[in-house]
């Protein structure tokens, strides 16, 4: 918190002249001042989530028909990727299943049909810890993007699609999630790449590579939005 004596320094020309009779430097005190007041008023802007490292589980879950293949545990949330052994045509491939700490289903996603992977990234912010960001890559031979997923207050929900992958011109369009800048803007959030090059709709009839610069994804209104410049 700014002291009251340096915000009386700054605002009463009384104070201000003794200041200067005994040496004070408002140029630095005024600087210091602005500094404290803007990170104590925007204190939640920025890119502050950062990717964090989630554990497999060991004590794995039975699910009845369900293969798993892949585990993450993370705040006491397990994640458990897998599919039906036993399904028809219209209900088959990967699906993401979340458990609270009490062991209670919160979240079953779609399926993902013919992807090989579902593989998580999770990123946290010291700045907003009540928020969890997990992106969601799906792919067989090539990156399909990764879902993003959205756990708050206990609640999980998915938010959309980040319908991108990385550029090689050696390579197929890859896994973008390591490469995702996540920040927190006044109205939801933004994120960003670092990626030099992108592949845009990978797979896709509107597959065509973008620069970084060139797209970036908003989570605002309860919708994330895809903005592309030209």
């Amino acid at each position: 918190m700014v002291s009251v004596y340096l915000l009386t320094l700054l605002l009463n020309p009384t104070q201000q002249t003794i200041a200067k009779n005994v040496g004070v430097n408002l140029k630095k005190v005024r600087l210091i001042i602005s500094i404290i007041l803007t990170f104590s008023i925007f204190p939640t802007f920025g890119q502050d989530f950062e990717i964090v490292k989630s554990d497999s589980i060991v004590d794995k879950l039975k699910i009845d028909s369900i293969k798993i293949v892949e585990t993450y545990t993370l705040d006491n949330f397990d994640y458990y990727v897998g599919w039906y052994e036993n399904s028809n045509q219209k209900d088959y491939g990967l699906r993401l299943y979340v458990f609270n700490p009490n062991g209670n289903l919160i979240y079953k996603s779609n399926s993902f049909m013919d992807s090989y992977t579902h593989s998580l990234t999770f990123f946290k912010s010291y700045r907003n810890p009540e928020k969890t960001i997990i992106l969601g890559h799906s792919s067989n031979e090539y990156s399909w993007g990764n879902e993003v997923y959205l756990l708050k207050d206990g609640e999980i929900k998915h938010i959309g699609l980040l319908d991108v992958g990385t550029f090689d011109s050696m390579d197929m369009p890859w896994d973008i999630s390591n490469h995702t800048e996540i920040w927190t803007v006044t109205d939801g959030l933004r994120f960003t790449f670092s990626y030099d090059s992108l592949t845009y709709n990978p797979g896709g009839k509107n597959e065509r590579i973008l620069t970084k610069e060139q797209i970036e994804y908003k989570y605002e209104d309860g919708q994330l939005k895809e903005k592309i410049k030209n």
